[in-house]
Parts: C-alpha cells; structure tokens; sequence
C-alpha cells in the first residue's frame, strides 16, 4: 500500500520550492548566528518553525502569482494559449495551428471562427479559445500526460517565485545587513556568518535571475506541451 504524501507533486515543485528558496536567508542567517540552534534541540525547534514559515509562504506565493499571472495577461493581451491560437499570431506556423485547432473544435464542439470573424470580434475569438483550452485541460489531467504536468511545474515554479521575488530580495538585503553587523560586532562565530551570506548570496541572484519574461518563456513552453496533445492519438480521439 503506498503511503501519500502530505503534498502532492505540484504542490511541492510549484510552491514549496520557491517558498523555500525565499526562506533560505533566513534559515541560514539563524544557523550561522545563533550556534544554539546548531544543536539537536535547536535543530528540532528550528524544524518547526522552518515548516511553519514554508507553509505561509506557500499559501502566500501562490496567491502572489495569481496576482501577478492575471496583470501579466493583460500586459501581453490573454493567456499563451489563446494568443498562439489567434489566426493573427504567428509563433506557430498556419498549419500546425488549424490542425489544432480541428482537434480541438472536435472535442469541445466548439466552432472556431475564421480570420475574418475573428478579426471583426476578437474578444469573441478569444472566448471560443479560452473555453476550448478548458476543456483540453479537463482532459489532460491524466498521470499519463507527463509533459503538460511537468511543464505545468515549471510555469507554477517561475510564476510564484517571480510572485515572491520583492520578499525575497528584501529577505537578502535584511539577512546581508546583519550578517555584516554581527561580523563587525564580533558577536558570534565568524565561519557561520561567512556561510550564512554566501548562501544568502546565492540566493540573492537566483531571485535576479528569474524576471517576468522567464515567466513568459516557461508559459510559452507550457501552452506548446498543451496543445501538442492535439497531435497523435490523443488528439485523434473524441471527447468522453
């Protein structure tokens, strides 16, 4: 009988991991300056505020890139999907889109406007495609789509921790400060404080290096995997 874990594997690489990387600052702030809390009973405590504060900061990176997802839809006009689907766009070349789009027609039953009507009602253009990417997504959450499911982690990775980034440089720059206050003080052991701001160092530029057009790329990435479920057998097959 397997054992279920307390989260499952979206939950884990979509949120935990960002949450854990804001915190590592202060984890390592906490070990480095304080040797108490090296010890077993220290270990044990630290453990469950640790857990505590990764709990938050799930629950608060995910609300975070919510936010951030619903302004940066607007900012490039609609969800990768519904923009690659658009007959105006061109990052899929005019072939691969209508067989797409054939598929996708046949298993939501939805009529897909032509260039024309789209042009004339592109907000209803894009209502037919949001609501026939719905209904694919429905049908995708299958354990054997492990493409979009990966994809789908790694969208939820980047957007969340973008969400989190302010709080996390703001983290770092808090942790640095007094990494150098408590190293000029001489208030406690300098090779936890060395290791502390190294690792809050890190941390600090891998914060830099995800930005919003990293958000972009990997839901370009996850729209990609989504629609090419339309190809093959899958595709082939009608809506149940």
């Amino acid at each position: 009988m397997k054992t279920k874990l307390p989260i499952d594997g979206y939950d884990l690489r979509a949120r935990l991991f960002p949450a854990l990387i804001v915190s590592l600052p202060i984890l390592a702030f906490v070990y480095g300056a304080v040797p108490s809390a090296r010890s077993f009973w220290g270990g044990v405590s630290g453990t469950v505020v640790e857990g505590a504060v990764l709990y938050a900061l799930m629950r608060f990176g995910r609300d975070r890139g919510a936010r951030l997802q619903k302004r940066l839809y607007q900012v490039w006009g609609g969800t990768p999907t519904t923009i690659m689907l658009r007959h105006r766009d061109t990052f899929l070349d005019p072939h691969t889109k209508e067989r797409y789009k054939k598929t996708l027609a046949r298993l939501s039953g939805l009529k897909f406007p032509s260039e024309s009507e789209e042009l004339a009602d592109p907000n209803g253009a894009d209502a037919v495609y949001d609501s026939a990417i719905r209904n694919l997504l429905e049908q995708r959450r299958r354990p054997s789509d492990r493409l979009v499911f990966n994809e789908n982690c790694n969208y939820g990775f980047v957007r969340n921790l973008v969400g989190l980034k302010p709080i996390g440089l703001i983290t770092v720059f808090l942790t640095l400060a007094g990494d150098i206050f408590l190293y000029l003080r001489n208030a406690t052991d300098h090779s936890g404080l060395w290791a502390s701001a190294l690792v809050t160092f890190l941390t600090g530029l891998v914060l830099l290096l995800f930005t919003e057009q990293s958000v972009r790329r990997t839901g370009d990435a996850y729209a990609v995997a989504l629609l090419r479920t339309c190809e093959g057998p899958k595709g082939r097959s009608s809506a149940p």
